[in-house]
């Protein structure tokens, strides 16, 4: 069962799907998390410019291309065994249409990748921005207003790419109210995909 969490930066989507593992992992569920292939991506190029002195480029939108493909292929791979366990990525590789400008969304194979992606998902989880904490984190690049400005957009990428609505669930509330109800409907879920 692969089950992605879908939202703008600083959405929660990380630490939600990480309490959810856990919990899977405590309640003795085989499950792998997958993480984001982004935040891979921007700490690489951040440690690249740091040894060579160079400043951190924005990120562009072959940037976002390479970010589609990484998290797609880790997807692919992880979720090769999903009939018997839960695969939990706290991203899914269509986000990266977010950040990409609308008409190179749609060039070439990106889209039909994203499109692959949307489908693959048994179950995905929205979820919202939320004020961030005063903790730094040097692998986040936006703001919690450029966060509201993207969320805006995401019902258009989910339209694009062709999500399933009845496999969204929106999560709301504190983290730990979040992921419980994320556990409750993986449970729901994987109990039914296992009995077919």
């Amino acid at each position: 069962m692969l089950v992605g969490f879908l939202g703008a930066p600083i959405s929660g989507k990380t630490t939600t799907a990480a309490l959810l593992f856990a919990s899977l992992k405590e309640s003795g569920y085989v499950s792998e998390f997958v993480p984001e292939h982004a935040r891979l991506f921007i700490a690489r190029r951040r440690y690249d410019a740091v040894r060579s002195g160079e400043p951190v480029e924005p990120l562009n939108d072959l940037d976002q291309r390479s970010i589609l493909y990484g998290q797609h292929q880790m997807e692919k791979v992880f979720s090769q065994d999903s009939l018997r366990s839960v695969i939990i990525t706290d991203a899914t590789a269509f986000l990266a249409l977010l950040y990409m400008s609308p008409g190179n969304r749609v060039l070439g194979d990106i889209l039909p990748h994203a499109k692959a992606s949307a489908k693959a998902f048994d179950l995905l989880f929205r979820c919202y921005p939320v004020q961030a904490g005063d903790l730094y984190d040097p692998n986040r690049a936006h703001s919690f207003e450029q966060s509201l400005a993207l969320d805006q957009q995401l019902d258009d990428i989910m339209s694009l790419v062709g999500v399933d609505r009845e496999r969204v669930v929106d999560l709301v509330g504190p983290t730990h109210v979040r992921a419980s109800r994320a556990f409750h409907e993986v449970m729901e879920k994987f109990i039914a995909c296992s009995s077919r």
